[in-house]
């Protein structure tokens, strides 16, 4: 393989993804643009590594050293998030699912919805207890009524 002379920039949907000044060798734009295409439709950046057929390596050495392709992948990473947090927003809005509610309650209100850690852990492990500990309470209870019957 062979660096390209005199290359071009290279695009993803009208915006350069790879500047003319870095060397490459012939197909690694193409590949890079795959890497782009794939995680911008699937949201896994390993599927698009794979579907480029590139090393791992190649893909984040091009991250440290193109300017061009960083700002492309941030780029596709703005778009995808979105559509992570639109999917989220429909789920605790028609699906009225709590989890959903609660991330995006996080994500727009930090400051009032901050994970607080281990506390809730604790609290739910001892609600939990509690009422298992009322349940098998009320399981000898009725035990007792059916043998004293």
């Amino acid at each position: 393989m062979t660096p390209e002379k005199d290359r071009k920039d290279i695009k993803l949907d009208g915006k350069v993804i790879v500047g003319p000044g870095r060397k490459a060798y012939r197909g690694t734009e193409d590949k890079l643009r795959t890497v782009l295409e794939t995680y911008a439709k699937t949201g896994c950046m390993n599927a698009g590594i794979k579907a480029a057929g590139i090393p791992p390596a190649t893909h984040y050495r091009r991250l440290e050293q193109d300017e061009v392709y960083r700002q492309a992948l941030e780029d596709v990473e703005r778009t995808v998030s979105q559509e992570v947090e639109d999917t989220v927003y429909q789920m605790a809005v028609e699906d009225r699912d709590l989890g959903a509610c609660t991330l995006l309650l996080r994500r727009f209100r930090p400051q009032h919805y901050r994970d607080r850690g281990g506390d809730v852990q604790i609290n739910v492990s001892i609600e939990i207890s509690e009422r298992l500990e009322s349940a098998r309470q009320r399981l000898i209870e009725i035990q007792r009524a059916d043998s004293d019957e």
